[in-house]
């Protein structure tokens, strides 16, 4: 007995992508978007590879729980590919002319990702309102926070 799709007919066999079914979506450009996002990560180019407009894909995935879950799916991996070549660049470099290339900026982004409490730019505010309004900035002093708040709070015209 063959498996039903939940409308009772079995399902289509050309209407699965990477092993996600997309039960409402019939369109012969779902699997190869879906195919592009996968090894590009990248929006544009997956419908350029499927040749259909970006206006289109959103629309559907607006609509389309299914296709909006096997879309986040594709994306997922493709920027697991991404954090690989990455991690890649940042340790083993690129190989230009005669010498290896290492990237810092590679290796500084991914212990961001992977550290982010010990290596992500860290602000710190605390804001209490007693009647009157202290900002902290790390870095500033108070009557330097002070300032740059009451500056913007003229600006704003929400200050004298």
């Amino acid at each position: 007995m063959s498996k039903s799709n939940g409308n009772g007919k079995p399902p289509d066999e050309n209407s699965t992508t990477g092993g996600v079914r997309i039960g409402t979506l019939k369109k012969e450009w779902a699997k190869p978007f879906l195919d592009g996002l996968r090894e590009h990560a990248n929006v544009a180019e997956a419908c350029r590879l499927a040749e259909i407009s970006q206006s289109l894909v959103y629309h559907d995935r607006q609509e389309d729980e299914e296709f909006a879950t096997a879309w986040q799916d594709a994306l997922d991996i493709g920027i697991s590919k991404l954090e690989i070549e990455a991690r890649r660049r940042a340790l083993y470099g690129v190989r230009n002319d005669e010498e290896i290339k290492y990237s810092d900026t590679l290796t500084i982004f991914l212990l961001k990702a992977h550290r982010p409490d010990v290596y992500r730019e860290n602000i710190s505010m605390d804001m209490r309102h007693t009647g009157n309004v202290e900002l902290r900035v790390a870095g500033l002093t108070p009557e330097q926070s002070n300032d740059m708040l009451a500056d913007d709070l003229r600006r704003l015209g929400l200050a004298q």
